[in-house]
């Protein structure tokens, strides 16, 4: 039977003691990991690492929802005129460090989290839902930020607690969690994918401005009969 690897094994393994010396969470702590690991391992971990510093979403993301939230952003991105590489010099205007390939990378694959998607358009001059707070006049970090534009939509339906956008979500064949949904609201660490799923089933006015309707509900529409 494969033994069990501790965090620290596993990180001297990779060449990552800079992080038990220092006393550090590392990037893949609570992950359990086989000493046998299959064929393909190493890349999936070095994947998810990767993903974890970067400020991705590592947890699964269905593929259509990541699509509609890379196509929000390049949409944004292209209304304003605004390159990869203009994107990486204004986001570095207001420090935040994002390569060109980097940038290009996350708004490919989807599953960036909504703090980078309020970054871009914050750095791009993009129009905003007229229920948010222009960022930059928020006091605190992108997280605060995010969790407030989050809110202000809620707010806008008063009835809607975490409860029942859950039960929303499921009818999309979403399942997440009541106590999971209300932390990453609060602590504005959610996945752009996911605020446009609760969009969705709330009908948020960052769907209009950000999406084709018709886009939004082709994919709600297939997630809900599977």
């Amino acid at each position: 039977m494969a033994a069990v690897l501790c965090a620290a094994c596993f990180y001297r393994r990779w060449g990552l003691d800079r992080w038990i010396a220092a006393g550090k969470r590392g990037p893949l702590e609570g992950l359990f990991l086989c000493s046998e690991r299959p064929h393909g391992f190493s890349h999936h971990l070095l994947k998810h690492m990767s993903a974890r510093m970067q400020g991705e979403e590592t947890q699964t993301i269905d593929s259509a929802w990541a699509h509609l939230a890379s196509r929000a952003l390049r949409a944004a991105l292209v209304h304003k005129g605004v390159s990869y590489e203009d994107l990486s010099r204004r986001l570095a205007e207001i420090g935040i460090q994002e390569s060109a390939r980097s940038i290009e990378g996350k708004v490919h694959r989807g599953t960036f989290k909504f703090t980078f998607f309020l970054q871009a358009l914050s750095a791009a001059g993009s129009a905003l839902p007229r229920t948010w707070v222009y960022p930059q006049q928020v006091a605190g970090s992108w997280e605060a930020r995010a969790a407030g534009a989050f809110k202000a939509d809620l707010a806008t339906q008063p009835w809607l607690d975490t409860n029942l956008l859950s039960r929303r979500l499921e009818e999309l064949g979403v399942h997440v969690e009541t106590e999971t949904l209300e932390s990453q609201i609060e602590d504005g660490v959610f996945s752009a994918a996911l605020y446009f799923q609760c969009a969705t089933v709330c009908r948020f006015d960052a769907l209009w401005l950000y999406l084709d309707i018709s886009a939004v509900n082709e994919v709600a529409m297939s997630r809900k009969l599977r």
